[in-house]
C-alpha cells in the first residue's frame, strides 16, 4: 500500500511538473481526438488568437479559419491522419478573436491507443506571421529584380567556383547561345579569351570578399562558335551565408 501511495505521489509529481511547462510553453499545445475536436487547449492561446481555452473546446480547427482555408486544411489534415503520421510545419491562416488573421505554423503527432486504434492528435501551433510577411517581402523583392536581371539589355552572368550558374537572356545572345540553360554549369574559361585570362582571375582575386564592384575593365571574350570580341565588364562580389 505504501508503495502504491508513494508510486500515485510520483505520478501526480510528474503529471504537475509537464502540466506546469506546458502551460508556460510559448507555443500553444493542444490536444485533438480522431474527429478533430479539441479536448485541449493550453493557456498561451489566448495571446496567440484572443480565445480562453474554454472556448475552443468542443470546436475544431476549421471552426477558427476562414472558409476557403478550412476547406484547404481540413484536405491535408484528413490524408495525414488517414495514413496515422506526424506533419511538420503546416502553415495555416487562422482568425483572431477580433477578426484579424493570423499565420500559424502547426506540428502534430498522432495519438494512438494499444490497440492501434487513433485517437486523435497532439501537437503545438506558433504564430509565424512575421516571418511570413517577411519573406514575402523578400519573394517580392527578388522576383522584382530578377526581372530587371532578365530583360536587362546588358549582359550579368554570375559564376561560381568557375563555373556559369546564372546568365541572362542578353548574356546568352553575347556569347552566341539563344537559350540560357545551354551555358549554364559552362567553365568561364571557355569564354575569356586566353590573352585576358590571368588579368581576368588576377580580378577576380583582388574583389574576393570586398563589398562595391571593381571598375570598369575591357577583356577579351569568345562566343560558342570561337569568334572573339572585347567586352567592358564590372565584377560585384556576392557573399552568400559567409
Amino acid at each position: 500500500l505504501a508503495r502504491q501511495k508513494e508510486a500515485e505521489a510520483s505520478l501526480r509529481e510528474s503529471e504537475m511538473r509537464y502540466r506546469h511547462l506546458v502551460e508556460s510553453a510559448h507555443d500553444w499545445i493542444w490536444e485533438v481526438d480522431s474527429n478533430a475536436v479539441y479536448t485541449y487547449a493550453s493557456p498561451h492561446i489566448r495571446e496567440l488568437l484572443g480565445y480562453e481555452p474554454g472556448e475552443v473546446i468542443g470546436r475544431t480547427p476549421f471552426d477558427l479559419m476562414p472558409a476557403d482555408e478550412a476547406r484547404r486544411v481540413r484536405g491535408v489534415f484528413e490524408a495525414i491522419a488517414a495514413e496515422r503520421r506526424p506533419f511538420r510545419n503546416l502553415e495555416n491562416i487562422n482568425l483572431h478573436k477580433d477578426g484579424h488573421p493570423v499565420i500559424l505554423e502547426t506540428n502534430g503527432t498522432p495519438i494512438v491507443d494499444a490497440g492501434g486504434s487513433l485517437r486523435g492528435y497532439r501537437g503545438m501551433d506558433r504564430d509565424v506571421s512575421e516571418r511570413r510577411k517577411h519573406m514575402d517581402m523578400l519573394h517580392e523583392s527578388e522576383e522584382r529584380y530578377r526581372r530587371l536581371v532578365e530583360l536587362s539589355p546588358e549582359a550579368v552572368v554570375v559564376h561560381s567556383e568557375g563555373a556559369v550558374i546564372y546568365i541572362n537572356q542578353a548574356g546568352a545572345n553575347l556569347f552566341g547561345a539563344t537559350d540560357p540553360a545551354a551555358l549554364i554549369g559552362k567553365p568561364v574559361r571557355a569564354f575569356v579569351h586566353p590573352d585576358s585570362w590571368d588579368r581576368f582571375t588576377e580580378r577576380m582575386r583582388q574583389i574576393q570578399g570586398k563589398r562595391g564592384h571593381a571598375p570598369p575593365a575591357e577583356s577579351l571574350y569568345r562566343r560558342l562558335d570561337g569568334r572573339v570580341f572585347t567586352a567592358e565588364s564590372w565584377t560585384v562580389p556576392i557573399t552568400f551565408s559567409g
